[in-house]
């Protein structure tokens, strides 16, 4: 039980909750604020001081300040609890706690029942039995891990020996002595040796011939010879004799050929001289004619040709062919007797460099002098003799391939076919039986075993367990059904519940709470998210005034099945809220009677109404007086604790003018007098209204009810009051001075001590002698 509250510092609204000491609680408090003060505030903090958790009182820190959050209670017994800004510490009080985060957490969120909401609204449900069932499931499973433990221990030693079997297969082999599994592996040795080489011939890779050079060379060789027939005489032997000035000046004449595109503005594009007849840039346009240029570009292309005909790579890969065939017959050499054939790297590499170095040598000759023939038939014939010499050593080299490729295919038709496969699974289970015979995979294999059986016997017990504890949740729910049905109906709900039950669907395997809405004898279903387009459902059939209903109905059906109620404290934030004031009588019983079983009742709410109901219904019996607090708006807006006066927070205007003056008259007020002297004229006509209900018009005002009402009456019940017309004019005429709506200066109006007592009193004796 918390008995005080020391301190509340830069948590939400409370800046300074206590600014004038600890404030006192007792066994049934009632907390009075308006909505936005700070009720689910201290709703909060209860709960995070019954769980030491800090984080929701850090995301509660005060906007505003920079300080750390403070918090001190002081439970039964002179116990702190304390939040010094990051931890809790002293001991927490046991609370069961009604509020906003209780209806999210447990029971529904806005139009939808969540999954993770129906686990939560399960556990709530079974209270202890719940913790008693999860222990034991928790020991279990925590005695099943620790035989996985073994069996994954053991299981690694097993399969490190098992050939890759899995250690749950591998620990079904019997074990056999060493002596006998040698002798019946050397027989089946024997004769895998015999039928193993007829698999692996199978799939050995025979040697493959290399592919010789292609006599492409006719292209090449054209390009080389080619010259241009369509050039001027005059224009090539000008051009040609100008190159001639200039022949120590390598590549000159292509130079000469690409400045013709700079020949555009009729100015010399180096020196800037005009060329306007100079005739030797004329027979440079005819020189570099289109044909000239094409028979360029084909000079241009012919390291790629001659890369095509005569590959720069070709005997680096012929060679790396050559050695991939040796490997592969070398591997034959216990079959049979076969020697790779001889690869003449040195004549190929001569031949194929000395038909590329010709070829290079006519195309940079032709590059130099395009118009004139760079390979003659001698040239050709060279190139030609050297590329067939390189094919003959391919051509030698291939025979002998073809020759051994003969012999191995013969080799192989001769060979019979084996299938070792099971006579290698044999023998692999004769060497993995043997093993089993050693001291250290033996002991393995019995671990293993054993840890095996009694994972199977926990876990049998775990669902037998379960079984049985399904039976205890599945009566209890049916009993906790019908405590929720009894508080609906006694909260006046026009629904109930049905069908509740443990229900294992969904939410990775972890129960949760099953059950339906029934409404007029039709099952509604819950929804797990808004759904407006089907029929029926817990977001278009329920009232929000209806779920809070079911929320609180869940909440104190838990609280009846509490069998240590009387030793927690109990917290109602908003019980009513402004949906449910046709419930509010019946809500007020409830929560009455729960404050004679709990050890606490603290109740916060919006609605001072219903809280003097609760305190009146609390007064009655014998239980100890309720001590009523309100959280009010101080200086900033921030939130404290202040005494309550339920009373006078429930009391409508007329009674709180008639007590004005009358607390006056007797010298008990501290009321100031001009509020007192605006009292008067409300208060009479309240009075009038009260006292003569329908006679008197809707907010007419004294004046106007002596001048229309009274004054003209000649029978009815305003004919008793004539005598009292002379005594209503002067009140009215004294009163009216200090309305706003009848002086405009009604605040500057003196109020005089005596004079205001006069008044007052007249009032009253018009009130207490009225016929």
């Amino acid at each position: 039980m918390i008995s005080k509250i020391i301190k509340i510092r830069n948590v939400g609204l409370f800046e300074n909750a206590c600014p004038n000491g600890a404030v006192d609680l007792s066994q049934a408090t009632a907390i009075y604020a308006e909505n936005g003060r700070g009720k689910s505030t201290l709703a909060a903090i209860f709960r995070a001081c019954a769980n030491s958790e800090s984080e929701r009182v850090e995301a509660r820190s005060t906007i505003d300040k920079s300080d750390k959050p403070e918090i001190e209670i002081l439970l039964d017994g002179n116990k702190n609890n304390r939040y010094d800004g990051s931890v809790w510490s002293g001991p927490a009080p046991s609370v069961f706690l009604f509020d906003a985060e209780f209806v999210e957490t447990n029971v529904y969120s806005g139009f939808a029942v969540r999954s993770e909401q129906r686990q939560e609204f399960l556990e709530f449900a079974l209270g202890e039995a719940s913790v008693l069932a999860k222990q034991k499931a928790d020991d279990l499973t925590e005695k099943i891990a620790q035989q996985q433990s073994i069996i994954r221990e053991t299981g690694n030693i097993l399969e490190a020996v098992s050939d890759g079997l899995p250690a749950d297969e591998y620990v079904g082999f019997e074990p056999i002595e060493e002596s006998v599994a040698e002798g019946k592996a050397r027989s089946l040795r024997n004769q895998i040796a015999a039928a193993s080489n007829a698999e692996q011939i199978k799939k050995r890779r025979e040697p493959e011939p290399l592919h010789p050079l292609k006599l492409e060379l006719a292209p090449v060789f054209g390009v080389l010879s080619r010259q241009l027939q369509d050039i001027a005489s005059d224009a090539e032997q000008a051009v040609t004799g100008h190159i001639a000035l200039h022949s120590h000046e390598q590549g000159l004449e292509g130079w000469i050929s690409q400045g013709q595109k700079y020949l555009t503005t009729g100015l010399c594009p180096f020196c800037g001289v005009s060329l306007d007849g100079n005739e030797l840039i004329a027979k440079y346009q005819s020189y570099f004619n289109e044909a000239y240029r094409n028979l360029k570009d084909q000079i241009a292309n012919l390291s790629g040709d001659i890369d095509d005909v005569v590959p720069a790579t070709f005997v680096d890969r012929a060679s790396s062919n050559a050695d991939t065939n040796e490997a592969r017959i070398t591997v034959w050499n216990d079959d049979i007797a076969l020697s790779p054939p001889k690869f003449d790297r040195e004549v190929l590499t001569a031949a194929i460099g000395n038909a590329r170095q010709a070829l290079i040598d006519s195309a940079e000759r032709k590059e130099m002098n395009p118009l004139e023939p760079a390979c003659d038939q001698a040239t050709e014939l060279v190139i030609t003799n050297q590329i067939e010499l390189a094919n003959a050593v391919l051509v030698k080299y291939n025979a002998d391939i073809k020759s051994i490729v003969d012999r191995m295919s013969e080799y192989k038709s001769q060979v019979a076919d084996h299938d070792v496969s099971s006579l290698r699974n044999e023998l692999r289970d004769i060497e993995l039986s043997a093993r089993l015979t050693t001291p250290q995979i033996a002991d393995a294999r019995k671990a293993f075993l054993a840890a095996q059986k009694e994972k199977r016997r926990l876990e049998n017990e775990k669902d037998a367990a379960r079984e049985s504890g399904d039976q205890t949740i599945k009566t209890n729910l049916q009993d906790y059904e019908t405590k929720i049905n009894a508080i609906l109906k006694e909260l006046g709900a026009d629904f109930v519940i049905s069908k509740l039950s443990q229900d294992y669907r969904g939410g990775r395997g972890a129960p949760r709470a099953g059950y339906v809405i029934e409404v007029r004898s039709k099952l509604v279903s819950l929804n797990t998210s808004p759904d407006f387009g089907s029929r029926h459902n817990f977001a278009t059939t329920l009232s929000e005034a209806d779920k809070r209903t079911l929320a609180l109905a869940v909440f104190i059906a838990r609280l009846d099945s509490e069998a240590d109620l009387a030793s927690k404290m109990v917290v109602l934030d908003d019980p009513v809220s402004s949906m449910d004031r046709n419930r509010r009588h019946q809500t007020v019983n409830l929560v009455a009677e729960l404050a004679g079983r709990c050890q606490q009742l603290v109740v916060l709410s919006h609605d001072p109404h219903f809280l003097r109901m609760l305190n009146d219904l609390i007064g009655q019996s014998n239980q100890s007086p309720v001590k009523t607090l309100q959280i009010r708006r101080v200086q900033n807006g921030y939130s404290t604790f202040a005494n309550c006066d339920l009373d006078e927070l429930c009391a409508s205007a007329y009674y709180r003018h008639f007590h004005m003056l009358e607390d006056f008259v007797h010298g008990t007020t501290s009321a100031d007098p001009r509020d007192v002297a605006k009292a008067i004229r409300p208060l009479l006509e309240g009075f009038l209204h009260r006292r003569y209900p329908g006679h008197i018009t809707r907010n007419q005002m004294l004046g106007r009810i002596i001048s229309d009402q009274i004054k003209p009456a000649t029978k009815g019940p305003f004919a008793h009051l004539q005598k009292s017309i002379a005594a209503l004019e002067a009140i009215n005429v004294y009163a009216r001075q200090f309305q706003h709506d009848e002086n405009p200066e009604s605040e500057s109006a003196i109020v005089a001590d005596a004079e205001l007592l006069h008044f007052a009193t007249k009032t009253l004796d018009f009130i207490y002698g009225a016929p």
